[in-house]
């Protein structure tokens, strides 16, 4: 993750004005255990934290106190707890099935918890000629499926929630974007 993208989960989750204290269920869909995750952004460190990732070399604990990752698919989201917010950056165009990890991420968060999801996207907002689109290049890990539009995020991921942001940033471009599920 580059500093940008990993600044701009900051500044977003500084925008809503919540403070993710102790109680609060804070979840990564494709965590690492490694200094990347999300889930050692510093404003959710009172925060109960854990991580989804089917990676089993990934699904471990490591010297992260109160980060736990998982070893499953994030369409399989079973949480014991309403959860109050879900992070998610570069794991949906990975994921053949992202449909499926959306609803499941819709479907996990409590009535009033707030969403997160960086991707690829494609852009013309470069001078890129009239016969191309600038996109980020493909990036097998394991697979590599999609590239999100600005649209496809507002409309899709983001269809339906409350105090949408949507970001177009960085070259080669992402999509990052934030949304309340109403209450």
């Amino acid at each position: 993750m580059t500093p940008e993208i990993r600044q701009t989960f900051i500044d977003l989750l500084a925008s809503t004005g919540e403070t993710w204290c102790e109680g609060c269920n804070v979840l990564e869909v494709g965590a690492t255990n490694t200094e990347d995750t999300l889930l050692t952004i510093p404003c959710l460190a009172q925060a109960y934290r854990y991580g989804m990732n089917p990676d089993r070399a990934q699904a471990v604990t490591r010297e992260y106190p109160g980060v736990t990752i998982l070893n499953c698919w994030a369409h399989n989201i079973e949480p014991t707890a309403p959860i109050d917010l879900i992070l998610c950056n570069s794991v949906l165009e990975h994921d053949a099935c992202f449909w499926r990890t959306i609803t499941a991420m819709r479907d996990a968060l409590r009535p009033g918890g707030w969403l997160v999801v960086g991707a690829p996207s494609f852009s013309d907002r470069l001078d890129a000629g009239p016969e191309r689109t600038i996109c980020m290049e493909r990036h097998d890990f394991p697979a590599d499926f999609y590239r999100f539009s600005p649209a496809m995020f507002r409309e899709v991921i983001f269809g339906g929630y409350k105090e949408v942001t949507i970001l177009d940033i960085m070259d080669p471009p992402r999509c990052v974007g934030i949304g309340r599920k109403p209450s």
